[in-house]
């Protein structure tokens, strides 16, 4: 798989020839559809061009964790807690040494206090309007109501102010702290997207197209939406997916089981992409019920008690060790 930076990747980067290149068509291709096509017109017209796919996903968090040290680099910008949205850019480079942090079960969760980081064990680290581990010490609450995040150091007492946090990591079998893998082998930083407790944030400045049908010339027709806000959704167990909607650029939660053809393959109340209509749909009391227009932004796996899995829908991008084929997850 080719190393280039998704962020040299992304559909405003492609060249002009890549794109004249490219074969007329519609292209399905793991639960996504384009109809790439020889375009003389602005890169930024993107209707008929893409559809149902992300364009681009801040890369806010600048993150590396090599030989147990953690660094956040300079340049990398921090959501701040509480109801209204605010940032903070980190000016010079933070460093902490996880050598000395004990081993725990499962995964952590790393938040950044000042010019250094805390990391919480992701059982005590919970969300809601009350704080559901009022009891135990050393845990981590996201009042979900303020939109604050503490962490709490004798049981009950507030002890300090978080931002939102920025990745998770795990201790591996080689004795070294690792940034925690998603279902799709992604590190988990929390670019655009992530999650506390049972409770996913979305970012400000996330960027898709969503399916709306075709035009009179058969050509793929997409709504461009852009997230504006600090976006909060619960993230429920019998669901799987978070949605960037047409609605202002709100987020949503729902199952979400694949591609059909045509709404004719539909069989349940699963939400699935049909290809031939360009939509997603479902059925809901025995017709078919058009949950047009969203697109697919994150895969999560909540079990009733932790995320053991959150993977945020990478932007569109070539991979170019497989000449003009695309991907997203």
């Amino acid at each position: 798989m080719s190393s280039t930076p998704i962020s040299d990747l992304i559909i405003n980067k492609l060249s002009y020839n890549q794109y004249k290149e490219v074969v007329s068509g519609n292209t399905y291709n793991n639960d996504q559809v384009y109809q790439i096509k020889d375009i003389s017109h602005t890169f930024n017209t993107h209707a008929g061009i893409l559809s149902n796919c992300i364009l681009k996903i801040p890369q806010n968090l600048k993150l590396t964790l090599e030989n147990n040290v953690l660094t956040l680099k300079a340049g990398s910008i921090l959501t701040n807690d509480g109801s209204s949205y605010s940032t903070k850019t980190i000016n010079n480079d933070i460093t902490t040494d996880f050598s000395s942090y004990s081993a725990n079960n499962g995964n952590s969760m790393v938040f950044s206090q000042g010019g250094y980081f805390r990391t919480f064990s992701l059982s005590k680290v919970v969300s809601g309007t009350i704080d559901s581990l009022a009891d135990v010490a050393w845990h981590v609450w996201f009042d979900t109501t303020n939109k604050e995040i503490n962490t709490y150091g004798n049981a009950g007492t507030a002890a300090i102010r978080f931002c939102y946090p920025i990745c998770v990591v795990s201790y591996g079998s080689d004795n070294q702290w690792h940034i925690a893998k998603d279902s799709n082998d992604h590190d988990m930083i929390f670019n655009g997207a992530g999650f506390i407790g049972h409770h996913a944030f979305v970012l400000p400045g996330v960027k898709g197209l969503i399916s709306n049908g075709f035009d009179e010339n058969k050509n793929l027709k997409s709504i461009y939406r852009i997230n504006n806000a600090l976006r909060i959704s619960e993230l429920l167990q019998q669901y799987n997916t978070i949605y960037l909607t047409n609605w202002s650029g709100y987020i949503s939660v729902h199952y979400y089981a694949g591609e059909v053809n045509n709404y004719s393959d539909l069989s349940d109340s699963y939400y699935r992409y049909v290809r031939n209509e360009n939509n997603i749909a479902r059925i809901y009391s025995g017709a078919v019920s058009s949950f047009n227009p969203i697109v697919p932004l994150v895969h999560y796996n909540y079990d009733g008690t932790t995320v053991t899995d959150f993977t945020i829908r990478q932007p569109f991008r070539a991979d170019e060790s497989k000449k003009f084929t695309y991907r997203q997850w």
